[in-house]
């Protein structure tokens, strides 16, 4: 697990992650990769800046407010643990690189400057879900049952909400046996994933503007950058009806992100359907994503042959 080498006496490992949000993903593996650290007897705490989006129902973001610090204690001498990213443009502006001690991620293009770095302790590897590999360090260390249950349900819907309930391609049998090594602690009901997804539908149709503005991701596309959101709802019927249909959608990402006619799209999963909508009202955007993916638009929507993840069109648009 922990780079003990890097560590010298009274230092504290801050796990953190990217600065621009947290979503379910990032919650889950640094309080769990904080938790495995204290467990191993080493201080360390979790800290982020960035706000909680739309993948985190509010009864968690309240349950879990206290759990981290939202700026970087003045005191204190520290070395950082990153979960969920490895490309140094999107750290934390207070993350000293030359400090970093181990890095867990699923995203890929750092792996061999980590690697470079830190041998063993990067964890740079094609899963679904970055807390699949926090789960297998619990397993690694035979830690499990020593896994809050609170904890336990945050890395169980991470990886459920980072495969799409493991529909997504991007899903490996790594995230198959963690979320059923999770289930086996006796902490998930039947009914969690249908009342996570209740809660992430209430609050996407009831504050729709700020939950689809705090999760716009920005990605080069020949030479041009282009914003790119992200929205998961079991039956996205009411959701195109009331947000899209009518403008309001466009509205927004115009308003926020989207100015000289910028590419723009927002990836919109249905997990009841199996696929996607794909909607921007951007012509050259369409064109861009009917040559690269060859999804054919009807007006301003697209439909997949099958449930993507956003990071797997960012992938492909490289």
């Amino acid at each position: 697990m922990s780079n003990t080498q890097f560590l010298e006496t009274n230092e504290t490992v801050i796990v953190t992650s990217g600065s621009a949000y947290i979503d379910i993903d990032v919650l889950a593996c640094s309080l769990a990769l904080s938790y495995l650290h204290r467990l191993c007897g080493r201080e360390s705490i979790v800290c982020h800046t960035g706000k909680m989006n739309g993948t985190i129902p509010e009864s968690i973001k309240v349950e879990v407010n206290d759990f981290f610090e939202k700026k970087l204690p003045c005191l204190g001498r520290f070395k950082y643990a990153l979960v969920d990213v490895s490309n140094p443009k999107y750290f934390e502006s207070f993350v000293d690189n030359e400090k970093i001690i181990e890095v867990y991620d699923h995203h890929f293009g750092f792996e061999k400057y980590w690697k470079d770095k830190l041998g063993k302790f990067v964890h740079i590897e094609h899963v679904g879900s970055c807390a699949t590999l926090i789960w297998e360090e619990y397993v690694k260390l035979e830690k499990v049952h020593q896994l809050p249950e609170s904890i336990a349900k945050l890395l169980y819907l991470a990886i459920v909400s980072n495969t799409l309930n493991l529909q997504a391609f991007v899903t490996t049998d790594r995230d198959i046996d963690a979320k059923i090594g999770i289930e086996k602690l006796g902490f998930i009901k039947a009914e969690l994933i249908t009342e996570y997804y209740s809660h992430i539908e209430h609050q996407l149709l009831n504050d729709f503007k700020n939950v689809l503005l705090n999760d716009v991701k920005t990605h080069d596309w020949e030479g041009e950058d282009c914003f790119i959101g992200q929205l998961e709802m079991l039956d996205s019927g009411e959701l195109i009806e009331t947000y899209f249909l009518t403008g309001t959608a466009t509205k927004y990402i115009q308003e926020e992100y989207v100015t000289n006619g910028q590419l723009w799209f927002v990836v919109i999963s249905d997990i009841n359907r199996g696929h996607n909508f794909i909607f921007t009202e951007n012509r050259r955007t369409k064109r861009l994503i009917e040559r690269t993916f060859s999804f054919t638009f009807d007006g301003n929507f697209a439909k997949s042959d099958r449930l993507w993840m956003r990071k797997e069109f960012i992938r492909d648009m490289s």
